[in-house]
This record gives structure tokens, sequence and C-alpha cells, in this order.
């Protein structure tokens, strides 16, 4: 009997070690699931987008560690050719949450000045922008502010929100 209660314990401390916590969103398991992100119009994308874009500086951390993944997704890049990868989709989130990051700091060292020439220029370029994002949030977490939005916006054909507003109503800058 103690030896079962023993495992029984450590399975459950096994598990919690490895699982999200009680009300924790499992961001990869969300990002896997979405099949469009926002381009034009301007809120289109699914709704599984916008429902992690509403949880906010909550889940930013851990979006930033999913930048790196290199896993492409079946979602195709305008303009660019080629797929999302589930990072690019974990940066847009991130974008969407906090405008205004100042990327050209980063971008401008290796020569370029969008992200997808910044991500194809190194293999250390997605390592190198989670880095600069990790610091550049700690250093300036405590001075975002809140910047809501009302407006009504473009949105597609299925789109599920009932209205036309920003799902998330609204997104961080810094002050």
């Amino acid at each position: 009997m103690k030896r079962s209660y023993c495992l029984m314990v450590f399975t459950i401390l096994l598990s919690g070690a490895t699982a999200p916590t009680f009300g924790q969103t499992d961001i990869r398991k969300e990002l896997f699931a979405i099949q469009d992100v926002p381009y034009l119009p301007e809120l289109s994308g699914d709704s599984l987008f916008w429902d992690l874009v509403i949880q906010g500086t909550a889940i930013l951390p851990q979006l930033i560690d999913c930048i790196d993944i290199e896993q492409k997704s079946d979602i195709a890049i305008p303009n660019w050719g080629g797929e999302y990868t589930y990072g690019d989709i974990a940066f847009d989130i991130i974008n969407h949450i906090i405008h205004n990051i100042p990327y050209e700091q980063l971008f401008s060292k290796q020569g370029v000045d969008t992200y997808f020439s910044f991500i194809n220029s190194s293999p250390r370029s997605r390592n190198q922008l989670q880095d600069f994002i990790r610091s550049w949030y700690e250093k300036n977490r405590l001075n975002l502010v809140w910047i809501s939005d009302d407006r009504s916006h473009k949105t597609s054909r299925d789109w599920k929100y009932p209205s036309n507003r920003h799902p998330a109503g609204g997104w961080y800058e810094t002050k």
C-alpha cells in the first residue's frame, strides 16, 4: 500500500512538472491548431489566433519561447511565398499584443529591414529575436500602457465574433 501511494504521488508530481498548470494555456498546442493568420482585411485570421491575442501579456513569455519553432504550417505567406512557421505565428501574436517593439534595432545589425529578411539571414536569427524580445520586454514591461481600440475594423466573412471590434479591445505600447 505504501509503495502504490508513493508511485501515485511520484506520477502526479512528474505529470505536473511537464504539463501546464491549471488554467494555463498550452501555447504550442494552440499554435499548431491555428489555420489562418491576419493579413488583409485588418482583423482576418481565425478565432484561435485571436483567442491567444486576447490573453495578452500573461502568455507573452510562452510566446517568446515559441519563436524558434521552425516547423512549417499550411498557411501561405502572401507576397513572400512559402509557409508561415509556428514561430512566425507566435511572433505575429506578440505583435498584436504589443505594438511598436523596436525591431529595426535588431534588423539593422543584419543589414535587413523586414522580419522575413531577418529570419532568413542567419541560422541563429530566431534565437537572436527571442533574446531581443525577452530583454526588451523585461526592460519595458512596467512601462506598457493599454491602448483601447473601439473602432470598427474590416473582417473576413467567417469571423466568429459578433462585432467588427478588435477582439482584445486594444493592445499595449510603451509610454
